[in-house]
């Protein structure tokens, strides 16, 4: 499979009777639910997802934009797409594109993540756990 603009990573999902809202449209907060379900599933396939936490290290979402031009309905089957985009001081950030059936694009977002110690809670520099071909 080829990944549009060089995305990294890929899931398929389909929009839950519990996700939507009376008119039978995904709710914002289920779409962010998902888009961060997206982004663990990617950093645990590339080690620096949930084996972290042996290190005691984890990701913190610091922010999350999401533009969406079409809200998929009940039923709906969705394809998700998420890369790194690199670094800056100490947050790391990542891309996500949401595509409904018809490969139109229905949502993108932006997100910030920081690297958090989980026992003293200081910030830890991503690079020291990220992948190079991220940055690429």
């Amino acid at each position: 499979m080829t990944f549009p603009e060089d995305f990294q990573f890929e899931k398929k999902f389909e929009v839950g009777s519990f996700q939507v809202n009376p008119k039978g449209r995904i709710r914002l907060f289920a779409l962010a639910d998902l888009l961060q379900e997206i982004a663990w599933r990617h950093a645990d396939s590339a080690d620096f997802g949930r084996n972290l936490l042996e290190s005691k290290q984890m990701w913190v979402l610091s922010r999350l934009e999401i533009k969406v031009f079409e809200f998929p309905k009940w039923g709906d089957r969705i394809q998700l797409f998420t890369g790194g985009r690199g670094a800056e001081k100490l947050f790391a950030f990542r891309e996500f594109l949401v595509r409904d059936e018809r490969e139109l694009v229905i949502a993108r977002a932006m997100s910030s993540w920081l690297l958090l110690h989980t026992e003293t809670k200081r910030i830890q520099r991503p690079e020291s756990v990220l992948p190079a071909s991220l940055f690429d």
